[in-house]
This record gives C-alpha cells, sequence and structure tokens, in this order.
C-alpha cells in the first residue's frame, strides 16, 4: 500500500502548507536595505552607458578619418600635386572632404606651412558651403603632429573643435607634405548624443576658461553652470557623469564634460522602488524552515534529475539513479530518458543536414567554417571548379550532371585530405602542412584524379578543372582564405587556366576593374577610347592588306588601359555592346579616311560572343553595312570560336544571319576552346586565326609544327584562309609560308600603332600594301 509521503504531490502539501502557515505567521521578509545599492549601481550603469556611446561615435569617425590615410597615401593625382612646384591641391582635396562628408581639409607641405584649406561654413546644416581660406601660406600651430605616420588628435580653430586625422604624403618613401581632414564636434552633434543619453555635454580647452560648445539643453538652463563648479560637482558626487579627455598628453589639452543631476537623471531611469519596510524579520525563520523540509524530502532526488539533465544538454551520458524518490520522479527519470534518446536522435539529424550535403555526403561550407577555427600549422587551401558543368547538364540532363558531382567528390575523397563541398560544381581540399614550394604537386594530384573520363552511356566526358589555391601560415581566418581561394579560382576559370595561386594584386585588379567599369558609359560618351591598328603580311604576295583594329581606354588618370582589364567585366554587365557600336563607327570612319588617302586596308574587328547573342547589334551591323558594298568588304569580324560551341544557340543563328546579308566573319584564337574544324564546315566563316600558344614555339616543338600543320591543311579543304598570330621572328614567317599558311601576325611586322603612325610605317616599311590605282609600292 502507497503511504501518504509516497506520492510528490502529498508530501509537497503537507510541506509547503507548513511554510504558508509559518510565513502567514511572520509576515514578507524586508528587502529595503538593498534599495539604495541597486539606485545607485543604476545611475553609474547609465553614466557608463552614456559615456560608451560617445567613445563609440568618435571611435567610428577615427576609423572613418583612418579609412581616408589609406586611400590618400597612394593616390597618385595627390602626390603628383604635392610633389609638383606649382601647387594646386582645391580639387583632389574637396574630393576626399565630399567622399569622406567633412568639415575640413588642409594640405600642409615640409615646412609645417599651409597651402590647401577646405573649410565648411556651417557643418550644422545638411548642404555644406565652404568657407573663404584664412589660414593660406601660414604656419601650421600643431606642428608634433607632423610625423611619419598618420595622427589622431582634435583641433581647436577659433573655438570650433575638429577630429582631425593628420596623415604623410610619401613619394618614393619620401615625405613630400601632410593632410589633415577632420569632422567637426558640432551643435548636431552635442544634441544628438544628448538626446540619446540624457546627459549635459561641453567641451573646454586648457587655454580657455570658457566653454568651447555646449549642448541645447545645457544652454537652455536658467544659470549654465561654469567648467569649475561642473568639476567640484563631479569630484564631490553632487553631479552624475563624468570627464573623458580628447587628446594627449603631449596635445593641448581637450575634455569633453558630460553631466547630469540625480533628479533629472531619475526621472530617466527606472529605479527600484523603496516601500518595502514593513518586512518582519521573522520570515527569514520560515524560510529557513520550509527550506530545511524542501531539502530533507524533495531535494536531493530533485538534485540528481537537475543533473541528469545537464549531462543531456552536455551530451554526456546519464546513469543517475533516483533512490529514495517518489513514483512521479521515477516517472519523470524515465521519460527524461526518452527525452534524451529522441534529442540525440534529432541533433544526428540536424547536424547531418547543417553540416553535410546531402548529394555528396560531404562536409558544406558550415562544417568548414567550424573546422577551420582549430587549424594553427600552415596549409595550401585549393577551391577546385568542375568545368563545363552546365554544358552537361544541359546534353545529358541534371541528373547526370549530379552522378558526375558524386564522381568528381568520390574521386578527391582518394587524396585523402580534408574536403568540402560548397557550391554545385565547388569544392574545398586543404592541404594541411603544404606551403608555397608544394603548390605544383599538390595540383598535380589533383589532376590526376580529374584524368579519368567519367563513361555515360558509352559515352566518356572527360572531366577538368579550374583550381584556385591560396596559401596559410596558419591563422585561423575561414572566411578570408575562402574569399583568396575564390578570386584565385575565379580568374583561372575566366583565363581558362588550370589553376591560379591568389595575389592580392587579384582582388586590386578586380576593385580597379569594377571602378572602371563604372564610369564606362561616360567614357563612351566623352570619346575616351582609341583605336590602334597591327598590320597582317599576305604571305603570297608579300603585302600588307589588312589590319587588326586593337581597343585602347585612354584614362584621364589612370592613362592607356588594355581591353584586359574592362572587356570582360562590360561583357557582363551589358556595355558590351555600346562600346562594340563605338568600334565599328570608328572602324569605318578610319575606313573612308584611308580611301581618301588612296589606301586600301581590310580591318578586322574583334566582337564579342554577347555581341552574337545580341540579335539587336546583329541588326545594326546589317542595317550599317548592307547598303554600302565597298565597307562591308572592307570589314570582318572576329569571333572567338567558344561563341559557336553550342549548335543550337542564337549565337549561330545570328552567324547565319549576318552571312546571308554578306558581312565577314573569321574564327578568332582557334584552337584554344571545344570546337573542333568539323564544326566549321556548318559555319558560313572565310578566315580562320590560329592562336599565338601554337605559333609561340612552333620552331622548338616538333607536336605545336604537326598540330599547326594539320590545322593549316584541313582549314583549306574547307576553303578557309588561315591568318598565324603572335609571330615574333623571320624564321616563322619562313617556316609558315613553306608550309602554306595565307598571312601572319606579330611584332615581327610591328606593334600596334595609331592611324598616323601606321601611315608612317606603310611608307617606310620593306613592305608593299595596297593602293586605289591597283598599284603597290616597293
Amino acid at each position: 500500500m502507497t503511504s501518504l509521503f509516497s506520492s510528490l504531490r502529498n508530501r509537497a502539501f503537507l510541506l509547503f502548507a507548513l511554510i504558508l502557515v509559518s510565513i502567514q505567521a511572520i509576515s514578507l521578509i524586508a528587502h529595503h536595505y538593498s534599495i539604495e545599492q541597486r539606485n545607485q549601481q543604476q545611475l553609474l550603469a547609465t553614466v557608463d552607458r552614456a559615456q560608451q556611446l560617445v567613445s563609440d561615435k568618435l571611435a567610428m569617425r577615427s576609423r572613418l578619418l583612418s579609412t581616408f590615410a589609406q586611400i590618400s597615401a597612394s593616390d597618385q593625382a595627390l602626390i603628383d600635386q604635392f610633389a609638383s612646384p606649382i601647387k594646386n591641391v582645391s580639387l583632389a582635396l574637396n574630393n576626399y572632404r565630399k567622399h569622406l562628408d567633412a568639415d575640413l581639409a588642409l594640405a600642409i607641405d615640409t615646412n609645417g606651412v599651409i597651402f590647401g584649406q577646405l573649410e565648411v561654413k556651417d557643418s550644422n546644416k545638411e548642404i555644406k558651403r565652404l568657407s573663404p581660406a584664412t589660414q593660406l601660406n601660414q604656419g601650421f600651430g600643431q606642428t608634433q603632429w607632423l610625423k611619419d605616420h598618420p595622427v589622431h588628435a582634435y583641433y581647436v580653430d577659433n573655438k570650433r573643435v575638429y577630429q582631425l586625422l593628420v596623415t604623410p604624403i610619401l613619394q618614393d618613401f619620401v615625405i613630400i607634405g601632410h593632410v589633415a581632414v577632420g569632422f567637426e564636434l558640432n551643435q548636431t552633434f552635442f544634441d544628438e548624443i544628448a538626446k540619446l543619453t540624457g546627459f549635459h555635454l561641453a567641451i573646454n580647452h586648457s587655454d580657455s576658461e570658457q566653454w568651447l560648445i555646449t549642448s541645447n539643453s545645457l544652454a537652455e538652463l536658467h544659470t549654465a553652470p561654469s567648467i569649475s563648479e561642473v568639476a567640484d560637482s563631479l569630484a564631490q558626487g553632487q553631479l552624475y557623469g563624468t570627464q573623458i579627455a580628447l587628446s594627449q598628453a603631449e596635445q593641448p589639452v581637450v575634455n569633453l564634460m558630460m553631466f547630469q543631476t540625480k533628479a533629472e537623471l531619475s526621472d530617466a531611469v527606472a529605479l527600484a522602488n523603496p516601500n518595502s519596510y514593513l518586512v518582519p524579520v521573522l520570515t527569514l525563520l520560515g524560510a529557513l524552515l520550509g527550506a530545511y523540509f524542501i531539502q530533507r524530502y524533495l531535494a536531493s532526488p530533485i538534485s540528481a534529475l537537475i543533473n541528469q539533465v545537464k549531462n543531456i544538454t552536455n551530451g554526456q551520458p546519464t546513469q543517475t539513479q533516483l533512490a529514495g524518490a517518489t513514483a512521479e520522479l521515477h516517472d519523470l527519470a524515465e521519460q527524461v530518458k526518452v527525452m534524451e534518446r529522441a534529442i540525440g536522435e534529432r541533433e544526428d539529424k540536424i547536424y547531418q543536414e547543417a553540416y553535410c550535403d546531402i548529394m555528396t555526403g560531404l562536409p558544406n561550407r558550415s562544417q568548414f567554417y567550424r573546422e577551420m577555427e582549430s587549424i594553427k600549422e600552415p596549409y595550401l587551401l585549393c577551391q577546385v571548379n568542375v568545368r563545363r558543368i552546365v554544358e552537361i547538364n544541359d546534353n545529358f540532363g541534371h541528373d547526370v550532371g549530379d552522378d558526375v558531382i558524386s564522381e568528381v567528390a568520390h574521386r578527391l575523397s582518394k587524396l585523402s585530405q580534408p574536403i568540402y563541398h560548397i557550391s554545385g560544381n565547388g569544392f574545398l581540399l586543404r592541404f594541411d602542412h603544404k606551403t608555397q614550394k608544394d603548390i605544383n604537386s599538390v595540383v598535380e594530384d589533383i589532376n590526376r584524379v580529374f584524368e579519368p573520363a567519367f563513361i555515360y552511356q558509352t559515352i566518356a566526358i572527360h572531366l577538368e578543372a579550374n583550381i584556385g589555391v591560396t596559401v596559410s601560415d596558419g591563422w585561423s581566418q575561414p572566411k578570408r582564405v575562402l574569399k583568396e581561394s575564390d578570386s584565385a579560382m575565379q580568374l583561372a576559370k575566366r583565363d581558362n587556366l588550370n589553376f591560379q595561386v591568389y595575389d592580392r594584386q587579384i582582388d586590386l585588379n578586380t576593385l580597379d576593374r569594377l571602378q572602371l567599369v563604372n564610369r564606362l558609359n561616360g567614357a563612351i560618351d566623352n570619346d575616351e577610347f582609341m583605336l590602334l591598328f597591327q598590320p597582317k603580311l599576305d604571305l603570297s604576295s608579300h603585302c600588307i592588306d589588312g589590319v587588326e583594329a586593337l581597343l585602347r581606354w585612354n584614362h584621364p588618370v589612370n592613362g592607356l588601359i588594355t581591353p584586359d582589364n574592362f572587356i570582360h567585366t562590360a561583357d557582363k554587365t551589358g556595355q558590351i555592346t555600346a562600346l562594340s557600336k563605338w568600334v565599328v563607327d570608328k572602324c569605318i570612319e578610319q575606313h573612308l579616311e584611308w580611301r581618301n588617302q588612296g589606301i586600301v586596308l581590310q580591318i578586322a574587328i574583334n566582337i564579342s560572343q554577347q555581341n552574337l547573342l545580341d540579335s539587336e547589334f546583329c541588326q545594326y551591323l546589317i542595317d550599317k553595312l548592307s547598303n554600302d558594298h565597298g565597307i562591308r568588304e572592307m570589314l570582318s569580324f572576329e569571333i572567338c570560336e567558344k561563341a559557336f560551341d553550342d549548335h543550337s544557340s542564337a549565337a549561330v543563328d545570328n552567324i547565319i544571319k549576318l552571312h546571308r546579308y554578306g558581312i565577314n566573319l573569321v574564327i578568332d584564337n582557334y584552337g584554344t576552346g571545344y570546337s573542333s574544324l568539323a564544326q566549321l564546315r556548318f559555319l558560313p566563316v572565310k578566315e580562320l586565326n590560329i592562336d599565338k600558344t601554337f605559333i609561340d614555339h612552333v620552331m622548338q616543338q616538333p607536336n605545336d609544327q604537326k598540330i599547326v600543320v594539320s590545322m593549316i591543311n584541313l582549314a583549306h579543304q574547307l576553303n578557309l584562309r588561315v591568318v598565324a598570330k603572335g609571330v615574333e621572328d623571320q624564321a616563322t614567317i619562313t617556316w609558315l609560308s613553306d608550309n602554306q599558311c595565307d598571312m601572319v601576325q606579330g611584332y615581327v611586322l610591328s606593334r600596334a600603332l595609331s592611324s598616323g603612325d601606321l601611315i608612317q610605317w606603310l611608307t617606310t616599311s620593306d613592305y608593299r600594301y595596297k593602293q586605289l590605282e591597283q598599284q603597290s609600292r616597293v
């Protein structure tokens, strides 16, 4: 028979009934003794929070100014102005001031004389206008700040306080001056802090007995306290607040004071309510008596059960026995066991979904981040991108594409290195204890597992990879190394490379390209581009009968920029159409100009895959050229073979359409893509350019010779003219001529020239060129 006390419900009822009776007899415990302490702590915490807010605001401004120091130190335009005998830094200085939204900018020469000044008239206004420069050709008053490194300081000028950064300007590692840029601690700043914190704010300076600037809340007081009164009241505890020393010891002393009375702070802070004075002392005795019974009858088994739950929380096994516990606690303990098993199963499932890739079973990006936190030794991180996976999905279906990814995961796992599947066709491999010297062997290991073909229904699919490699000495920054490996992989993918090692210049080049493309449209409108022309030699007639038009950007700041730095990004951002139209228009103008001079040269123009996919651009070519046979015959358009490697694409349709209207098309850089000459028989092209990678070593590599000869012979069988690009010596010209190559182009003839220089070269070179009268000049 169950005893009265075997039930937790009965035991708790009897015990707590006794406690409640005791509590009723002795009333509540007085807890007032801690109220004042709690109130004081809340008030001091409010002061600390307000001080932290001010510090954070000032620190944020300092970080922004530090960013300026990094930019200005490397700005060539600014360096040139400092180095120039006639210094005119106003434009560059104002650009930086506007970029930072700064209120003061000074340019200081090596003698400490201010030769450039921009100062906002009223920084509190939304639209900031500049005041007349009053310090030009005057000495800078704080020469101790003119150092060989950036100096943060607080600068007082005519009762205006600026948070200033003074940074050196270097040319060839020599200081040629300093730039100082700063934000004013103005009325708006003070009122914002005062509103957020509930404190009065004011700034004083060691050279003045008066406040330099105060918040409006202080100015609105009936009698505003003086500096000494505030300092004494803070020291005596009559005011709550603090004094923040803004300047360093070697700088003029600038202090920011923030203060408030207790009465005013109490209105804004929820203080404890001191209304519990009637609590009898005997309540303590009742609580002790109740605690004794609770520990005696309930605490022990409940504590054991709590420990069991803690073990479950920490993932540790539970083996607690509840000896002497009530029937309810025994039942509860059994349910805890059931809960433990269910939690374990759910954790396993959650872990699997959160940290493992479902398709390959490999750890995913999240697991990569977790594991990287413990890495302390040097390693190589390789990001492997499976090439042509989109084509495999399109041609064979996504199921086959998934099988290919699973097969790649299986092959890479054989390398017995930490591996992660981070995207659809992207993997990460970490090679621990490997350094820069091991990169080639690591890449060879990856390529070795890629070499065997993937067989699908007797069709051999050859797998290739683009690999981005970054080197780490062991620092644990997973997001950074992942970004670096991705940047290197993207560059390898863009340039059709097997692998690329990360270099910081990759990111800098990427940023430069983005900045260039951002102003590409404006550059087209401003006619900042120019064309150079590289001559082509007909080997049968020994006559210059054509040129290739090569685009250059004559950037007003960066100088002459080659297409490699902007064409790829322009292609991706949709700006290539406007740029290509500009090139076509300029080539037509150039052809007409040469024809007026009696010179007949065919001009080859490069167009991109995006141009061929753009029906509007193709129609533009048709409209531009179809009505003028003379111009149409003298222009040809070079397209890379990857533009037509998919026969179902719109590019092929547009190629056929352009040919129908008599527009000449040429296959450029042949041999670097995935097409074959068999594919070319379906395309209406007239000429084929052999890529320079096959020509560079043709005189030293017998295999290259065989490849080039086969290309020439097969192209001729398809009635295509063959142009060899990148020819750099006369011996190669002789060999190509002996093997029936039609034309050559390269530095052996001439580098790319402007129109005027090309005419001069034609008239002085040993080669003939075509003229309107059908006569050739020796």
